[in-house]
C-alpha cells in the first residue's frame, strides 16, 4: 500500500500549499499539528508556509508544524543526536587548504572548496580511490597525458582533497556536506515522522540531498507531496519530471493530476527603460495604477529582480516616494554594512600609510566613537586645506603645516589654534594606538586579537543603549566571525600571515557573510531571483533583464574544464543555462493575472542589451499624465501658477545691521576695489558671490597627486642601476639609452 499521494499542478495554479496543508490536517483530532514536518524549498518559503498554516487553522491556538529546509533540518538532526563531532563553517575551508599548501591563493583556495563540495553533494558514494581512477581515466580518455598540465592541475587538488579529508577527521570536524551525509543515518535510526509535506520546487536536488529525501519518504507514515507538469506543454516541464522520475524509483507515492486552466506564456511584451530609476518608476507607477482600479491587493504583487542588491536602494527611494508599502526580502554582504566598511576602510589606512580618504573615513566614522564632533566635523576640510595626500608623518604634523598655510592667508587665530591642536592630538592617538596594532603577533590570532583590541580603544559601536537592532546584530556577527578565525589556529595551528594577506582573509569571510533581514510581510513582496521558489502572486514585476544580469557573466572554474564536469555529472555551465532558463518559465508563469517585464537599457555610456530570454515585442513605457505623488502634485503645481524659483528664496537684507552694513562698505563701498573676475560673479549669480566673496566659503578639491622626494630618489636610483649595470654610458648617450 502507497504511503501518501504526489499532485501534479501547472505553474500559475495558486494556493498549492493552503492545498497540502488542507490534506494533513483534515484526518488530525483536536490541534496538536507537532506531528507534521513540512520541507520547503528556501528560507522565504518557509515563512510564506507559515503563514498560510496559521491562515489555515483560523484563530485557534495550535501547536504548530516543523518547518525546514533540507539544509535547516539536516543541520537540527547534527546538533540534536551528534555527541561529537564539531561543525566545520564553510568559510573556515580555504584557510584549510592554504594551511595545505601556502601557495595557494584565496581566491583558488575557495574555487578548491568548491570542487570539494560538488565532489561531496553529487559523487558521495565513491571512495577517494574510485573518483581519483574515474576522474584520471576521463582525462586519458580525453588524450590528456600525465606531462599535460591539466592532468597534473587536476592531480594535484585530488591530493589536497585527500589531505583536506584527513585533517577534518585528525580535529574531528564535519562540514556541511559531511553532516548531510550523517543526517541520512539518523532518519533511518533515530527520527519518527508522522506526516511529512514536501512543497514542491525539489527538481534542483544535489545527489546528496536526493539521498535526504529518499530516507524522510521510506521513515514517514504519511506523505503529500506537489511536483508540477502541464501536459498542454510537457517539454517546459523537463526538470521536475527528473524529480517525478526518482519519486517513482521509490515507488511509494500515488500520482494525481491537477488539471488547471492557467496562461500558458511563452511570448511576452517587455518594457525597455532609459535608466535604473525610470525602470523601477515605470514599475512603481504600474502597482500603483493596478491598486487604485482594485485590479488586486499588494499582498498578492510580487516585484523581482534578477540582481535585488543593485536595485535595492532605487526600490526603498522611489516605493517611498510613491507611498507604496513593500517588504523587501534582500540579504547584505557583511562587507557592505556601515559599521564593517568603516572597518574595513581602517586596515586599508593602516595598510597603506595613512591615505587621505580611508584615514578621513575612519575619523569621521560614527561607530568610531573614540573621536569628538571637533574632528568629525573639520578633519576632512583641515587634511585637504593641507594637502595631505599619504603617510604617518603627514598627519603628525598636520598642526603645524595649518599654522603655515593659515598665517600666510592671514587666517590664523589662536582660538583656532587651540582647535587645531586639540584635533592634532586626537589624531596622534590614533596613529599611536593603529601603529601598535601593526605590530601585532604575524598570525591569524595575534593580528584578530590586536584588532579587537583596537575597536575596543576607537570604541566601535560600544554604545549599545543608543543603536539599532540591526547594527547590533551586524556588531555580534562580526566578532562570531573574528571568533572563528581565532578558533581555526586553536584547532588547526599557527596561521603566520602578514597584515596585507588578513585584510584579505577578513574580506573572504565579511564578502560571505550575509545579514538576513527580519521576514515581514506587509504591502509588496520584493525579492531576488532565487527567492520565487513556491510564492504565489496575481501581479508579477520582473525586473532587470538585461543581457548581462540575466542569465549574467559566467564564473570560470580554474580546476575542472565543462566536458569533464558534464562526464562527471558535476553541475555545469550548460546545466545552469538550462535550470535558469526553466525557472524563468516558471516565475512568467506563476501569476494568477499579469506578468509585467522589464529592463533599464543605458548606465552612463554603457548600453545593455535585453536578456536572451525575452522573446515579444520590445515597447517604451508611455508617458503617465497621472500625479501618484507629492513631489509630482508640487512640479505640476508649480508649473500651472508659473511660480519663480526666485520668490522662495527671499533677498537678505543688511541694512538694518549697522555693524555688518559698516563691514560690507568697508570690503564693497565705493573706496574698495575690485577685480574684473569678481566683479562679473555677481551678475551671473549673486547667490555665489555672496558664498564666495562676503562669508568666503572654500569649497577646496582633493589635493592632486605628488611623488614624494623619497620615491623620486628610488625611481632615479634604479634607472642609473640598469644604465651602469654592465658598462659606463657616456653623457652624450644617456638620453638614448634611457630611451
Amino acid at each position: 500500500m502507497k504511503k501518501g499521494k504526489i499532485f501534479l499542478v501547472p505553474f500559475g495554479k495558486l494556493k498549492t500549499t493552503d492545498f497540502l496543508f488542507t490534506q494533513a490536517i483534515k484526518h488530525i483530532p483536536g490541534h496538536d499539528y507537532s506531528q507534521i514536518v513540512y520541507i520547503g524549498p528556501t528560507p522565504r518559503k518557509i515563512r510564506d508556509a507559515q503563514v498560510s498554516f496559521t491562515k489555515a487553522v483560523s484563530n485557534q491556538c495550535f501547536i504548530p508544524p516543523h518547518f525546514y529546509t533540507i539544509k535547516q533540518y539536516t543541520t537540527e538532526l547534527f546538533q540534536t543526536y551528534n555527541t561529537d563531532k564539531k561543525k566545520l563553517s564553510d568559510f573556515i575551508k580555504p584557510l584549510i587548504l592554504k594551511k595545505l599548501d601556502p601557495a595557494l591563493s584565496l581566491g583558488y583556495a575557495h574555487s578548491i572548496s568548491e570542487f570539494i563540495r560538488d565532489i561531496k553533494q553529487y559523487l558521495f558514494d565513491l571512495s577517494e580511490r574510485k573518483l581519483k581512477n574515474q576522474i584520471l581515466m576521463h582525462l586519458r580518455d580525453h588524450n590528456c597525458s600525465k606531462d599535460d598540465e591539466l592532468y597534473q592541475r587536476i592531480q594535484k587538488i585530488l591530493t589536497i582533497y585527500t589531505q583536506y579529508n584527513k585533517i577534518l577527521t585528525k580535529h574531528n570536524y564535519y562540514d556541511d556536506e559531511d553532516i548531510i551525509k550523517s543526517a541520512i543515518e539518523y532518519i533511518k535510526e533515530k527520527v519518527a515522522i508522522k506526516i511529512l509535506i514536501l512543497d514542491g520546487f525539489f527538481y534542483d536536488l544535489t545527489k546528496l540531498e536526493e539521498k535526504i529525501v529518499e530516507a524522510l519518504i521510506n521513515k514517514a507514515e504519511t506523505i503529500y507531496a506537489l511536483s508540477f507538469y502541464d501536459e498542454r506543454t510537457p517539454q517546459s516541464y523537463a526538470l521536475p519530471q527528473e524529480f517525478l522520475t526518482f519519486i517513482r524509483k521509490l515507488n511509494q507515492l500515488d500520482e494525481e493530476i491537477i488539471r488547471e486552466p492557467t496562461e500558458i506564456r511563452h511570448q511576452l511584451p517587455y518594457y525597455v527603460c532609459a535608466s535604473i530609476d525610470e525602470e523601477v518608476e515605470f514599475i512603481a507607477r504600474q502597482i500603483k495604477t493596478a491598486a487604485i482600479e482594485k485590479q488586486t491587493s499588494l499582498a498578492n504583487t510580487l516585484v523581482c529582480f534578477s540582481n535585488l542588491q543593485e536595485y535595492e536602494k532605487t526600490v526603498r527611494r522611489i516605493f517611498k516616494k510613491y507611498q507604496i508599502p513593500c517588504s523587501m526580502y534582500s540579504t547584505q554582504a557583511l562587507a557592505k554594512t556601515k559599521p564593517v566598511i568603516a572597518i574595513l576602510e581602517l586596515l586599508r589606512a593602516i595598510i597603506n600609510n595613512y591615505p587621505r580618504l580611508s584615514t578621513v573615513a575612519v575619523l569621521v566614522s560614527d561607530h568610531f566613537q573614540r573621536f569628538s564632533a571637533q574632528v568629525k566635523n573639520n578633519i576632512d576640510y583641515l587634511s585637504k586645506k593641507a594637502n595631505i595626500m599619504k603617510s604617518l608623518s603627514s598627519w603628525q604634523t598636520l598642526n603645524k603645516t595649518l599654522k603655515t598655510i593659515l598665517t600666510e592667508e592671514r587666517r590664523f587665530t589662536p582660538t583656532l589654534q587651540k582647535t587645531i591642536d586639540q584635533i592634532q592630538k586626537e589624531i596622534r592617538t590614533f596613529l599611536v594606538l593603529s601603529e601598535k596594532f601593526r605590530q601585532s603577533k604575524e598570525t591569524l590570532k595575534g593580528y584578530t586579537k590586536g584588532l579587537r583590541q583596537l575597536l575596543a580603544q576607537l570604541q566601535w559601536c560600544q554604545n549599545t543603549n543608543e543603536l539599532s537592532r540591526e547594527i547590533l546584530i551586524i556588531k555580534d556577527e562580526f566578532y562570531q566571525i573574528l571568533s572563528q578565525i581565532e578558533n581555526f589556529e586553536n584547532d588547526f595551528g599557527e596561521f603566520k600571515i602578514s597584515l596585507e594577506e588578513y585584510l584579505k582573509v577578513l574580506e573572504y569571510f565579511l564578502e560571505r557573510s550575509e545579514i538576513i533581514p527580519e521576514l515581514t510581510t506587509h504591502g509588496v513582496n520584493v525579492l531576488g531571483f532565487a527567492e520565487t521558489r513556491g510564492l504565489d502572486c496575481d501581479y508579477l514585476y520582473f525586473g532587470g533583464l538585461s543581457e548581462d544580469k540575466f542569465p549574467g557573466k559566467t564564473r570560470f572554474d580554474p580546476i575542472l574544464p565543462e566536458w569533464l564536469k558534464q562526464k562527471l555529472n558535476l553541475p555545469s555551465f550548460q546545466q545552469h543555462l538550462l535550470r535558469t532558463r526553466f525557472h524563468y518559465f516558471r516565475l512568467v508563469n506563476t501569476p494568477r493575472l499579469k506578468t509585467i517585464l522589464s529592463f533599464y537599457n543605458t548606465d552612463q555610456d554603457r548600453v545593455y542589451l535585453p536578456s536572451p530570454y525575452l522573446n515579444g515585442e520590445a515597447i517604451i513605457p508611455p508617458k503617465e499624465n497621472t500625479i501618484f505623488s507629492l513631489e509630482q502634485l508640487q512640479q505640476e503645481t508649480g508649473r500651472q501658477e508659473k511660480i519663480d524659483v526666485n520668490t522662495l528664496m527671499p533677498l537678505i537684507d543688511f541694512s538694518q545691521d549697522e555693524e555688518i552694513k559698516e563691514m560690507l562698505n568697508q570690503r564693497f563701498g565705493y573706496q574698495s576695489h575690485f577685480s574684473v573676475t569678481t566683479l562679473e560673479k555677481y551678475p551671473s549669480c549673486p547667490y555665489k558671490f555672496y558664498l564666495d566673496e562676503i562669508i568666503e566659503i572654500e569649497t577646496l578639491t582633493e589635493p592632486e597627486y605628488k611623488i614624494e622626494p623619497k620615491m623620486w630618489g628610488n625611481i632615479v636610483h634604479k634607472i642609473f642601476e640598469k644604465l651602469y649595470k654592465h658598462e659606463v654610458v657616456p653623457i652624450e648617450k644617456l638620453s638614448d639609452q634611457i630611451k
